[in-house]
């Protein structure tokens, strides 16, 4: 039921007041971008954002790349370009590339943008190398991501990578329980006669992203802690894709820790296509 504005929206929309203080300084380092993020980041960012410095090589690719209207274009180069601007970042800040958030690293990337002739498409590789991390996830990366609890620091943006295809400009996503956390109580669990071991399973992946979607704000308060088995046969053919919703025997409570095992291995084959 968190609701929650997604870092993917990052394509930042300048005020005409931080254009200008961009354009009185544009030789800027990166680490001094702190107006920007002031006054434009918070606006757009999650609370769960604890460090802007991710953001600042994109506000400085935006001020180099020198297109009007980039954020908002429907061009296909530049939709193209977005949505790679948007996977970087959040595989960098899943990473924590930006942990130390020094003026060395900052000013190597900023050397990388400057040294970059043509800046039509993000140069996310050469970022990456300066970064010295992978474009994509190893197995024990994609097992630590899948155990992020609710609502968490990386939670959402963990989510946000198993929807490539959605709007993140103009709607609102809640993080959701597929199964009701309200369902997960110890009393409840009791009331269903499951003995201890079984008890602890469930309350040991309930809350992480195996058991979590990303819904709409209006769907998520439809659904609230309604049943997921009667829920779900109510939803239209593509929310079982879309939500990689594994097939299995039952979508019966009772079945909750087979569903939990058979999302997991959905969940990991996906994150393994991902790279950027």
């Amino acid at each position: 039921m968190h609701t929650i504005i997604i870092v993917c929206i990052v394509f930042i929309p300048f005020t005409g007041q931080c254009r200008r203080k961009l354009r009185e300084k544009p030789k800027c380092p990166l680490r001094d971008f702190s107006y920007l993020q002031k006054q434009t980041l918070r606006t757009i960012l999650s609370v769960r954002f604890r460090t802007t410095a991710a953001a600042r090589p994109i506000a400085y690719y935006l001020l180099k790349h020198k297109k009007k209207n980039f954020i908002d274009s429907t061009d296909s180069n530049d939709v193209k370009n977005q949505i790679t601007i948007q996977k970087w970042l959040i595989i960098t800040l899943l990473k924590n590339a930006f942990g130390g958030s020094s003026d060395t690293i900052l000013k190597n990337l900023q050397e990388t943008f400057d040294s970059v002739a043509d800046l039509t498409n993000f140069p996310h590789e050469e970022l990456n190398k300066k970064l010295n991390i992978e474009p994509s996830f190893n197995a024990t990366e994609i097992e630590n991501l899948l155990s992020t609890n609710y609502s968490t620091k990386y939670s959402y943006l963990i989510l946000s990578l198993l929807y490539p295809d959605r709007d993140w400009k103009d709607n609102k996503y809640h993080e959701d329980h597929i199964f009701p956390k309200s369902e997960f109580t110890t009393a409840k669990l009791r009331q269903r006669q499951y003995d201890q071991t079984t008890i602890e399973n469930y309350q040991k992946y309930f809350n992480c992203i195996v058991n979590l979607q990303l819904l709409k704000d209006s769907e998520n308060l439809e659904k609230s802690s309604s049943d997921f088995e009667m829920w779900f046969a109510s939803r239209d053919n593509n929310f079982k894709d879309r939500h990689k919703i594994p097939t299995v025997t039952s979508y019966n409570f009772d079945n909750f820790l087979q569903f939990v095992a058979e999302r997991k291995n959905l969940l990991q084959q996906n994150l393994q296509t991902i790279t950027i």
